[in-house]
């Protein structure tokens, strides 16, 4: 006759009673790892969010009947913590005198808004506003790209976060499915049909963007025929494709160019309305060869030499993009200097 057997007790999980046991700590957010290799930095590419304040566990809705759950924050003050409302209107974000204009505090998180986090012992979310709307009076709408610049790494990641969701709240009210009106769950990260319960995730559409580079080193530029901007190649990935495939074939398909070697470089959140930008230099082996804007998509593309290009940002006859693009370091990469 064998004896019964038992289990261990687990030497994470101490003995004795639960009051007598040590409180587990609260979740601790990561920081942004330090990169290995060849990377450049951007300031949106920075943008850090506390995701500790987001962790979630599997909970009975009280609403939903038996078979539905919900996801409830864990968090010492949970749902009964005060609630303060971020406005954001498509890539703008509510604004006073430069800062944001976090609302005051309500009891309850309105239908339309999505949780960011929890900080300072109340739940901060976003919701869709409008000039027109009487909570928006006395405030800014301040576009978010020009914000985050200015914004420490919390705060840009809360603000380029907000802009992403509700982008997607906005645009995803229905079931592909069979159509019917959405259920709001999750804290506003999830959408639920009630017919067929079906969920609809928030999106993140991966772009690359690319510097390429010929084999006497001259950088290639291009202007798109719906902007102003003058700027290096980039494109959405296409399913069945990993990145670097659609590095090739967004070179080739915009101006004829056949890239041979890539060098990833970075990423960078993008929401505008939900790219997700994967950065690459890229080299060709031929030399000034002649772009042939195959697609229609380009208005002119061109080889540059880093003087040449110097002297037409003195003079004011190229506009390059902004601080905060990818496109805006991979530029400054080749160049070898920061852009003006």
């Amino acid at each position: 006759m064998t004896s019964a057997q038992t289990t261990p007790p687990c030497p994470l999980e101490p003995a004795g009673p639960p009051s007598a046991r040590p409180q587990c700590p609260q979740p601790q957010s990561p920081q942004p790892p330090r990169v290995r290799g060849a990377h450049l930095g951007t300031p949106l590419e920075q943008a850090h969010h506390d995701r500790a304040v987001l962790a979630r566990q599997t909970a009975p809705e009280t609403h939903g009947g038996p078979h539905v759950e919900d996801h409830a924050l864990i968090h010492p003050a949970g749902a009964d913590a005060p609630v303060r409302l971020l406005g954001v209107d498509g890539s703008r974000i509510a604004t006073r005198d430069g800062a944001l204009a976090w609302s005051d505090p309500v009891a309850q998180l309105p239908e339309d808004a999505v949780m960011l986090g929890i900080r300072d012992g109340a739940r901060l979310a976003a919701r869709p506003v409008c000039e027109e709307d009487p909570a928006a009076e006395g405030l800014d709408l301040t576009d978010a790209r020009r914000l985050a610049l200015g914004l420490g790494t919390e705060d840009a990641g809360l603000v380029l976060t907000a802009v992403a969701l509700i982008a997607w709240a906005t645009a995803t009210r229905f079931c592909p499915g069979c159509g019917s009106a959405l259920d709001v769950t999750s804290s506003g990260w999830v959408r639920r049909c009630p017919a067929d319960g079906s969920l609809q995730f928030p999106r993140v559409d991966p772009a690359v963007i690319m510097a390429v580079r010929d084999r006497d080193d001259h950088l290639l530029l291009a202007q798109n025929r719906r902007g102003r901007l003058t700027s290096v190649l980039a494109g959405f990935v296409e399913p069945g494709e990993t990145l670097e495939a659609a590095v090739v074939r967004e070179a080739w398909e915009e101006t004829g160019v056949v890239v041979e070697e890539v060098e990833y470089i970075g990423s960078q959140t993008w929401p505008f309305p939900r790219s997700l930008m994967v950065g690459y230099r890229a080299w060709t082996s031929a030399s000034r060869l002649r772009p042939r804007l195959l697609d229609g998509e380009l208005a002119t593309a061109r080889w540059w030499e880093r003087e040449e290009l110097r002297r037409a940002l003195a003079a004011g006859e190229v506009q390059l993009p902004g601080r905060s693009s990818l496109g805006h370091a991979l530029i400054a990469d080749w160049l070898g200097a920061p852009l003006e």
